[in-house]
């Protein structure tokens, strides 16, 4: 029964992150359309950093969460900096990646040269009333 319990338990969060790149593609799409920002912004999967695992880390999946800018302007150091901050202190957001298995962000640019990348699980707070 609990072989049954992790298959099941694999494919809702196999679901679940398809549905969190789906809906941030959809919104990132509309912003551009609606001309609210001058880049159109991508979500996908892609290999995480080794050396960014967690306990929560996926072991059949991509554990990169990465965001991509894929037309518009070219983002410069700081914009791609900027991006990865309002990820990172949306904490509800930050928690849901941590546990649907993915341990690094990533924002990157048009061109693919200028790339900022974050360990997620330093971004969780997990533990905070534990360490005061």
């Amino acid at each position: 029964m609990a072989i049954w319990n992790r298959i099941i338990n694999w494919f809702r969060d196999l679901s679940e992150r398809e549905r969190l790149i789906n809906d941030f593609n959809r919104s990132a799409r509309s912003a551009f359309t609606q001309l609210s920002v001058g880049t159109l912004l991508e979500a996908r999967s892609k290999s995480g950093f080794k050396e960014f695992r967690h306990e929560c880390s996926s072991f059949f999946l991509p554990t990169g969460f990465c965001i991509k800018a894929t037309n518009g302007t070219p983002l410069t150091k700081e914009e791609i900096l900027y991006i990865g901050t309002v990820i990172l202190t949306n904490e509800a957001l930050v928690r849901r990646l941590f546990v649907l298995g993915w341990d690094t962000l990533y924002v990157e640019d048009i061109v693919g040269n200028k790339q900022a990348k974050w360990a997620i699980k330093e971004f969780t707070n997990i533990g905070l009333m534990l360490r005061r």
